[in-house]
């Protein structure tokens, strides 16, 4: 007689999905990891690691042989540990040589070493990207310059017009850039701008500026923003058609389709929407952030929704969930929809540029999907290290890029969190639900999902409080409240906008999706807006350290079994975690907000350009600014202001002196205020 097992087949509890084994994905994930923090910090150089790969890929055939030969459980267990030990050696080599390949080698004959300051060029560049147009600034009393558009591309250098014996000669160089040019021109010179082609070659007359590293210690770099893209420098172009000529376009086919793509989305929702709906729509599922004004994105950060208007997995999940939803009609084709809809997906992470985000949202789907079809079950944290693992193959640099690490914080926390609060519902349940009203469901359903949402987002605004204090120096609040009730509109604007973008030029089908996108984007606009007026909930504060915060990340994974090491000692580690907490908050509470205790008189001068910045350390009299400003646009100079006081560990200002009444002087002071109030 067949005894049947009444306990459930896959536990929802911590340890089904948290605790693991070391696999062959998360050994070479670990390894990948270790090889390329190797080489970003210490960088020992291309011969150590290619001495290593050889040294140990010729050791490990001789130990794979010698495996057969040896006699003895006991020597053929040690063989597989040197095997394994002399595996990671050379995925880790292998990975740091791919790192330095990516982040340090430049070629010989590259453009950005030799431009040494700012420079007239006359230059071949080939077109990597469409061209993006950021909108004209809004008017401020204390913003200076031109309010003029910008028009920003991403190039490939290919040749420079250069003296040589006399004459003028044609050089050879290499490396990408970014061509800038901005214009108050007519429409038709805009429409010029936005028909170059991609992959088109051009000749432009403009003057080449390097990207300099930060000015402050602790400042931000942008030398080192752009090189992410592997940009080195700025080629900025004067307003005038001239400047810029097409030479010739090339058979870069993908790309020009994908750009293609990308316009006819945009078109159709540019027809479809009202401007500020567009705009919203375009940055969410186009990425077109640039069309948004500063201060917009200024309220989005401060309300905690600013995670809408970047590309991410979120994306990616409402669009799978949308498309699968047929498959609980017709379970029948069940297979023909998973394909269609993951060709849909791939398609979608193509178009975005294979994000770190999207990608590895569209991997997990694509485990998920295919587990599904060979039943089997899906295991969260071996399908993070394989997305992982795909994204460092992909850019090894990806991993300190904030949104990819952000990106993965949060998943692992969405599925930590459905570990511990999942429960299937019996047969009883169902049975006494079925008995109620359509009504009672449809609000017991909602209250689940609103209880999941609230519970889902404080979970991870908590788990990654340390990563977004450290970067971003703030903590909002009204993010909970505001992600929660925004939950049902953003899965409906997002979809529906999908939808818009792709039938929007098929009459009938398109209306249904554009009114609920409509509703969607125009509802979360009033939800930031009624917040922005009226609820602050924001929290500025210095942030721990980048070593306080790997301490914390690393302790949290070993407490939790994502890393899967000292299985043993996890209730230990989880105790040294909290003093870890409490004690960095006892020893340094300036970082997470209090003031700063002052014990020795310092005087910082704070590099703006034209203008004048001084920070004073008092002892006993807490810390000044003597003096906030400079010619440049207050936001700008303000931020390399607040960075300065951020790397210094101050999270509020006793006050500030002002010279005089010049706008050099005190164009910074506004956007210090919130940040830095007593």
């Amino acid at each position: 007689m067949v005894q049947w097992n009444e306990e459930p087949i896959l536990p929802f509890h911590i340890g089904s999905i948290m605790h693991h084994q070391f696999t062959p994905i998360s050994g070479v994930f670990l390894s990948a990891v270790t090889g390329i923090l190797i080489d970003r910090c210490f960088c020992p150089g291309p011969l150590i690691y290619l001495i290593v790969i050889l040294v140990v890929g010729s050791f490990i055939p001789g130990l794979w042989l010698l495996r057969g030969v040896l006699a003895g459980w006991e020597s053929v267990v040690e063989n597989k540990r040197f095997i394994r030990v002399s595996l990671v050696f050379l995925v880790t080599s292998f990975f740091a040589l791919w790192h330095y390949l990516d982040w340090w080698h430049e070629p010989l004959d590259a453009f950005r070493p030799r431009l040494l300051r700012t420079t007239p060029v006359i230059a071949i560049v080939e077109l990597e990207s469409e061209v993006r147009v950021q909108p004209q600034p809004l008017w401020h009393p204390l913003r200076r310059g031109s309010r003029e558009r910008r028009f920003m591309t991403d190039v490939k250098i290919h040749a420079v017009r250069q003296m040589i014996e006399g004459k003028w000669q044609w050089v050879e160089v290499s490396g990408r850039g970014i061509l800038s040019c901005s214009m108050s021109g007519t429409e038709e010179q805009v429409e010029r701008w936005l028909s170059f082609p991609t992959g088109g070659r051009f000749r432009v007359t403009g003057t080449a500026v390097p990207l300099e590293n930060a000015g402050n210690l602790g400042g931000w770099s942008p030398a080192t923003h752009y090189w992410r893209n592997r940009c080195g420098f700025v080629l900025n172009v004067p307003d005038n058609p001239l400047a810029i000529t097409l030479i010739h376009t090339s058979d870069r086919w993908l790309a020009r389709m994908r750009d293609t793509v990308r316009k006819y989305a945009r078109l159709n929702l540019k027809h479809l929407l009202p401007d500020r709906q567009f705009r919203l729509a375009s940055a969410v599922l186009l990425g077109d952030r640039q069309r948004l004004h500063t201060e917009e994105l200024e309220q989005f950060a401060n309300g905690g929704i600013v995670h809408l208007v970047a590309i991410s997995g979120l994306h990616v999940g409402v669009l799978a969930g949308g498309l699968l939803f047929p498959v609980r009609l017709f379970s029948r084709y069940q297979r023909t929809l998973y394909v269609a809809a993951l060709a849909v997906i791939w398609c979608y992470a193509v178009i975005v540029d294979l994000r770190p985000p999207v990608t590895r949202a569209a991997i997990l789907v694509t485990v998920s999907m295919f587990g599904r079809l060979c039943f089997r079950e899906f295991h969260a944290v071996y399908s993070l290290y394989l997305a992982g693992f795909v994204i460092l193959i992909i850019d090894p640099s990806a991993l300190f890029d904030v949104g990819t690490q952000l990106s993965f914080i949060a998943v692992g926390t969405l599925f930590l969190l459905k570990s511990q609060i999942s429960e299937p519902r019996s047969d009883m349940l169902r049975l006494l639900l079925r008995r109620k009203s359509f009504g009672f469901r449809v609000c017991l359903t909602l209250i689940r999902h609103c209880r999941m949402a609230i519970l889902a987002t404080a979970m991870i605004i908590i788990v990654t409080l340390p990563l977004t204090a450290a970067r971003f120096h703030l903590v909002s609040l009204s993010g909970i409240v505001l992600n929660a009730l925004l939950a049902l509109p953003v899965a409906v604007a997002v979809f529906n906008g999908f939808m818009v973008a792709i039938l929007g030029s098929v009459p009938l089908l398109c209306y249904l999706p554009a009114i609920l996108s409509n509703w969607g984007f125009g509802f979360i606009w009033k939800l930031s807006d009624w917040q922005n007026e009226n609820f602050s909930g924001t929290h500025w504060m210095a942030g721990p350290t980048d070593a306080w915060c790997i301490g914390f990340y690393l302790l949290l994974s070993l407490a939790l079994g994502v890393i899967p090491l000292f299985i043993e000692y996890q209730k230990a580690i989880r105790w040294c975690l909290g003093v870890w907490i409490i004690g960095s908050a006892l020893l340094w509470p300036q970082r997470i907000g209090f003031r700063t205790s002052v014990d020795e008189l310092r005087v910082v001068f704070i590099n703006v350009e034209h203008g004048t910045s001084v920070l004073l350390e008092i002892p006993g009299g807490g810390v000044w600014l003597y003096d906030a400003g400079s010619l440049t646009d207050f936001r700008i100079v303000g931020r390399v202001i607040a960075d300065v006081l951020w790397h210094r560990g101050h999270s509020r200002l006793d006050g500030v002196f002002l010279s005089h009444a010049d706008l050099d002087h005190f164009n910074a002071v506004p956007f210090l205020l919130p940040r830095f109030y007593p």
